[in-house]
Order: C-alpha cells, then structure tokens, then sequence
C-alpha cells in the first residue's frame, strides 16, 4: 500500500481584490488537512494541500493548474472555492486527466467521516480532476 502523501493541489485568491475570502477558505482547507491527517488521512495516505495564490485574477488560473500537474506533481487537483473561480483552467483540467469517478467517491467519503460531527471544518471545495495515478 502507497503511504506517501497524497497531494492536492488548488487554487485561491491570497492576494488581490479577494484575498480576504482566499484566506478565510486557505485556514479552513489547513484545519481540515490536520483533522484529516490526526484521524489517518486519505486512504491510509497522508494529506498534504499545495495551494496557489491565483491573485484574483482568472487569467492566471489555467498556468497556475498546469503548474500543479507538472512541477508540484499533485495527485489530485480540486476548486479552491465552491464557485467557478477554476471555470478557465477546465479544459486544461479535461485534457490533463479524466475523472476516475470510483477512487474521488472513495475519497469523499472517507473525507466526510474525518469531519467533526458539526462539520465546521468542512472546506468548501469541489473535486474536479483524478489523475490516472488514483485510478490504479
């Protein structure tokens, strides 16, 4: 069994017009990692985030999501936020790797059970793309 970290890479506004929100959303995903980690991770994986300041501006989403692929090699990538703020990195996000549908719904289930019973630290995110490396 894998036990290197499982990584998953997004991103968020830091900096820019939103980077209160982007830093709100970033402390959330950072408190939800740790309950995650502290109760096993993800499939027997850790979990570590690699998030992207995008700088609110969406012209730099689609190279920052290509920069998660090729130079961060995350395994998994997901939107920052539960909105369409990743709306001009999916075609990138298509092409790069299909969805292995199986494997995200066990991820997200076995993430939901490492939530608190109120659910606070519930990220607002959204899977979007596997790679092919989670559908071995």
């Amino acid at each position: 069994m894998d036990t290197s970290p499982l990584k998953i890479g997004y991103c968020l506004s830091l900096s820019g017009g939103l980077a209160s929100n982007g830093k709100t959303a970033q402390l959330a995903h950072q408190i939800w990692q740790e309950n995650l980690n502290q109760n096993g991770g993800l499939l027997g994986r850790p979990v570590e985030l690699v998030c992207l300041d995008d700088q609110t501006n969406p012209n730099l989403v689609a190279g920052l999501y290509q920069r998660l692929f090729d130079e961060e090699k995350v395994d998994l990538v997901i939107g920052g936020y539960g909105d369409n703020s990743v709306a001009p990195a999916m075609p990138l996000l298509i092409y790069q790797s299909p969805c292995c549908s199986i494997k995200l719904a066990e991820l997200k289930t076995e993430a939901r059970a490492a939530l608190p019973p109120d659910g606070r630290a519930s990220p607002s995110v959204s899977t979007l793309s596997s790679p092919a490396s989670l559908c071995d």
